[in-house]
């Protein structure tokens, strides 16, 4: 999940049964940090549904589509999260 938008947590998410990745902004007003990564890894972990957080520091909201890649910040977490996508990808198919 990279740039979610009216995401209810946690409620949107006690049904989620997939693997699932999450790509999260510092600054998100769509996705709190650290308040509804928090609320979110807990519900994962009590559903035992694997599932992926990284936290790039740092950037805000849309950084993985549309990050400012003249920023050297926003520039590293977007390749990072990129790269995330793939490996996590390429482990599930």
């Amino acid at each position: 999940m990279a740039h979610p938008t009216r995401v209810e947590v946690p409620a949107q998410f006690e049904q989620v049964s997939v693997p699932t990745l999450f790509l999260c902004a510092e600054e998100d007003s769509q996705f709190p940090y650290p308040t509804a990564v928090d609320q979110t890894k807990a519900v994962y972990e009590k559903s035992g549904v694997a599932h992926e957080f990284h936290v790039y520091l740092g950037t805000k909201h849309g950084f993985a589509i549309r990050g400012d890649e003249n920023n050297a910040v926003h520039a590293k977490a977007k390749t990072d999260a990129a790269a995330a996508a793939i490996k996590f990808f390429q482990s599930r198919l």
